[in-house]
């Protein structure tokens, strides 16, 4: 698993990108405030910032940014890199 300050490159539809793992400790607090005043996980808040936090390259910090699945195949990747199951 990574740990803060790993990096990760992954190509998603031939566009190369940069994770950064910004710790363990960002993690479980983003999860906390991810999450609505019922425990439900908030996906548009999540995908915020795993943007502004965790994809450093390129900087695109916009969910319109992206087209088709890309998206979609980038936050998985993210998951990923971040411990799996955890977000």
């Amino acid at each position: 698993m990574a740990k803060k300050g790993d990096q990760k490159d992954v190509t998603i539809n031939g566009n190369d990108y940069k994770l950064q793992h910004p710790g363990m400790t960002w993690v479980f607090k983003t999860q906390d405030e991810c999450k609505n005043r019922f425990g439900v996980m908030m996906e548009h808040d999540l995908i915020k910032a795993y943007l502004s936090d965790v994809v450093v390259v390129p900087n695109k910090k916009n969910m319109d940014d992206f087209e088709g699945g890309e998206l979609q195949e980038l936050i998985k990747e993210c998951r990923s890199f971040l411990g799996g199951k955890l977000l």
